[in-house]
């Protein structure tokens, strides 16, 4: 499996990128993202996911390894390929698009092209949850290996400061959600909540 490809960029078309690659040149198709940081002539480094069927074999390229994480996420909702999980990413920015599932916020995910109703709500659904166990994710790596000890408050707010939140608003918004929960038991449940403030 390809992760990632480090060469030049030979050409750009529309939102596809061909990167040259020790003389290979490797027909990337970008989200917005990725697409408005290239350069022709410039040597880059695209994480990508890769794509392998019986008649095809495809290379979508990310911004970044948050984006491809979150276009990872969307691959677990049933009847979202690859093609479909990229227009979204494309259409809404990875934190925004994390809060709106977390906070389930249906009529986000439903303005992008391609995507009704009924299939936004699947993704909510389906993934709701699994938000929450990703920004744990991204917290633990984003983590520079020393203990950090500051209970569930600090936890959910560390975590949704890795996602790229702002942390004067994580902290005002965690205490807000906190106080008006009257404690929570996990951090989770705090990042969820929060989750719909933001």
């Amino acid at each position: 499996m390809i992760a990632f490809l480090a060469g030049t960029i030979a050409e750009l078309v529309g939102s596809t990128a061909f990167v040259d690659v020790a003389g290979v040149g490797y027909e990337v198709l970008c989200t917005r993202g990725a697409r408005s940081g290239l350069v022709v002539g410039e040597k880059n480094k695209i994480p990508v996911y890769t794509e392998v069927r019986e008649d095809a074999l495809r290379l979508f390229g990310f911004a970044d390894a948050l984006e491809r994480q979150v276009f990872l996420l969307l691959l677990k909702v049933k009847g979202v390929g690859p093609k479909t999980a990229l227009d979204i990413i494309s259409a809404i920015d990875k934190i925004e698009l994390l809060r709106s599932i977390g906070s389930q916020d249906v009529a986000t995910l439903q303005g992008t092209r391609g995507i009704g109703k009924k299939t936004a709500e699947r993704i909510v659904l389906e993934l709701k949850d699994r938000v929450n166990e990703f920004v744990a994710e991204v917290q633990a790596h984003g983590k520079d290996g020393g203990a950090q000890v500051g209970g569930v408050v600090q936890d959910a707010v560390d975590a949704l400061v890795a996602l790229g939140f702002p942390r004067r608003d994580v902290e005002r918004v965690v205490r807000q959600v906190g106080e008006q929960r009257g404690g929570v038991a996990e951090s989770g449940e705090l990042v969820r909540e929060a989750l719909r403030h933001f």
